[in-house]
Formats: structure tokens, C-alpha cells, sequence
């Protein structure tokens, strides 16, 4: 997929496959370890410390470990495939899902702690600044929400052919001035600038 990016920390380089996460060694590029899956994966991992975390087509978050590819738990089963790159923050692991929910697992035993409902497939992968998410859905509209799950804001029905790729990107004015802040998601056919 083209929204596959290699991964490298630690020494090491991570891919997501449509067979499973393939590590390699980043100086020799000699492959490490497999973590097979059954069906694709649906985005780059994120590595956090010893953990990599991945979203797979098969409807379930996977956490493995980064050094030697075992299986440390997987999530239960949403009710689509994850297309997107996970978030970590604050003990959570956050995504979006085709299904339309934004989920959040406990990043230790990947215990599903909170999931957030939007009208349409959510495609692209979240962002988080000074402590809130902000995402895109399939139904036309930007989400703000809390790191518990809470509804910060939703904006206006935007112009466009929906949020297929990338994430949203969070623009910080150089002088300081806190309205001066952008966030930016890209769409199929137009881009779109919301106010922080």
C-alpha cells in the first residue's frame, strides 16, 4: 500500500506487509524476525520502547515485541479491518477503523478502554496536539476528541471526496500566536485548513 512507510528506531527497520511485520537489521539490512499474520496489515507500525503496534485487516490491533517479533496480546476484534497508523499515548493505544469507531486499547494488555463513533470509514491516522486527537472520517467531518474519548469538537461538513490518506498535520505559528495555530487535512481533490 502506498501509505506503508518503513519504520527505523532502535537499530532496527519495521514493515508492514500484506503477510505480516517484517523487522530488519537497519546496518546489515539482514531480516531479524517475522510476525506472520493472516491477513495484510493495514498501516506502518508505531514503536514505542519494546513494543511495536500494528493494525491489521483482520480487525484486531497486534502488540509484539520490537527486539525479538513474539506476540504480546491482541486486541478484540473491531468491526472492520484498521487502515490506519495507531497512536500511543497517556497507556492507550489509539486508531481509526473502516468500521467508522475510533478505538482506544489499554497499551499494556490491549483491553479496548473507549470507542468513539463517526458516520462514515475512518481512513487516514490520527493526530494528537497538547493533549487532544484530531482525525478525519469518511463522513465529511473533522473530529477534536479527548484522550478518554470525549468529544471535543466536530467541524462543519467539509468540501472534498474524503480522508484517504496521510493523517492530519498540525501547523504552529512561528511568533506564538496560539490562533494563529492550523490544523491541516488533506482530501481526495482539495485541501482543507480548520482553526485549533
Amino acid at each position: 500500500s502506498p501509505k506503508i512507510q518503513v519504520v527505523a528506531t532502535g537499530g532496527r527497520l519495521y514493515l508492514s506487509t500484506a503477510r505480516g511485520l517484517y523487522c530488519f537489521d537497519a546496518a546489515s539490512g539482514a531480516q531479524q524476525w517475522v510476525y506472520p499474520t493472516s491477513l495484510p496489515l493495514g498501516n506502518s507500525p508505531t514503536v514505542i520502547g519494546d513494543v511495536a503496534y500494528v493494525g491489521g485487516f483482520d480487525r484486531r490491533i497486534h502488540a509484539v515485541n520490537a527486539a525479538a517479533g513474539r506476540r504480546l496480546w491482541v486486541s478484540p476484534q473491531a468491526g472492520a479491518g484498521f487502515h490506519t497508523n495507531p497512536l500511543v499515548v497517556g497507556g492507550r493505544v489509539i486508531a481509526g477503523n473502516r468500521d467508522g469507531f475510533l478505538y482506544a486499547f489499554d497499551a499494556l494488555s490491549g483491553r479496548l478502554t473507549w470507542k468513539f463513533k463517526t458516520d462514515g470509514p475512518i481512513l487516514s491516522s490520527a493526530a494528537l496536539y497538547n493533549g487532544t486527537i484530531y482525525f478525519a472520517s469518511n463522513d465529511s467531518h473533522a473530529y477534536a476528541v479527548s484522550q478518554t474519548g470525549t468529544l471535543v469538537w466536530k467541524s462543519a461538513k467539509l468540501p472534498g471526496q474524503g480522508f484517504n490518506s496521510w493523517w492530519p498535520v498540525v501547523y504552529r505559528d512561528p511568533r506564538g500566536n496560539a490562533g494563529g495555530d492550523r490544523l491541516i487535512f488533506g482530501m481526495w481533490g482539495d485541501a482543507v485548513s480548520t482553526a485549533d
